[in-house]
């Protein structure tokens, strides 16, 4: 059975984030002197201890990240590396708005995705670019796990997750 370990997502992950970072460059606004002149806004969504994101949050990096975290004590880590945090969408200030939203690993935990999404437009700036990353669970995909499991595995996968994945995605790259 060939499923992409965790190092491998994290890898996958890392090269997509890389190509979110590609795009928002090109939207750094420089002042006359060369100088950035207002700092792209970062939305992560489920940051957890935003192990990617975080990085961005230097003094000379032109990122100001907002995280959206349920966890008060991962919160208060957050915020003490710099980092703004609510505890969820609703929470989000009317009118504060966001250049780039991070959705990793959160789509399938949500009920309804559409709905969320629109929840996240809500925060978004017009020209927002968005990065969703989810487990890949195409036909193929559960075909192999459906047949390791009536050969006798005794594990699951921890992508096909039942209590806590409420909703399944075949990957896809879309440019909207």
């Amino acid at each position: 059975m060939l499923f992409r370990s965790r190092p491998g997502r994290a890898a996958h992950a890392f090269q997509s984030l890389s190509l979110l970072l590609s795009a928002l460059a090109q939207r750094v606004e420089l002042d006359a002197r060369g100088c950035v002149a207002r700092p792209l806004r970062l939305l992560d969504v489920g940051c957890a201890y935003a192990v990617g994101s975080l990085g961005l949050v230097h003094r000379y990096y032109p990122y100001e990240l907002t995280g959206v975290e349920w966890s008060a004590a991962t919160r208060q880590y957050l915020q003490s590396q710099g980092a703004n945090v609510y505890p969820s969408l609703e929470s989000i200030p009317e009118g504060e708005l966001f250049d780039a939203v991070i959705l990793n690993d959160v789509l399938e935990h949500v009920p309804d995705p559409l709905a969320f999404l629109r929840q996240v437009k809500r925060c978004s700036q017009p020209n927002v670019v968005v990065w969703i990353n989810v487990p890949d669970f195409s036909w193929w995909r559960m075909k192999a796990v459906v047949d390791d499991l009536k050969a006798g595995a005794t594990v699951v996968p921890k992508d096909l997750n039942p209590w806590e994945h409420l909703s399944y995605f075949k990957i896809g790259r879309a440019h909207v």
